[in-house]
């Protein structure tokens, strides 16, 4: 079992419920992640890099310009199940 840190379980839970959509069904918004997750930007660019890097997560530069704002953020199966749903 994958072991998650409070702001990382945060981040999961808080995704599922935003203004675009579900992650676990179409990407979203990086920005709006953050936003929901109510953790401060820096830190939760990091607690989502951390996500993706233990596959529970994909980002993806929406429009390949490198910029955070611009990336988008989906969830994978694990990431859901792990997620609660």
């Amino acid at each position: 079992m994958i072991e998650l840190t409070d702001l990382e379980k945060k981040v999961l839970h808080s995704s599922r419920d935003n203004e675009y959509g579900d992650p676990a069904e179409d990407p979203v918004w990086v920005f709006s992640i953050i936003k929901n997750s109510g953790i401060e930007s820096s830190k939760a660019r990091g607690v989502i890099s951390s996500l993706a890097k233990k596959g529970l997560a994909f980002v993806d530069d929406y429009e390949g310009n490198g910029k955070a704002d611009d990336m988008v953020f989906s969830l994978t199966p694990l990431g859901v199940e792990m997620s609660g749903g």
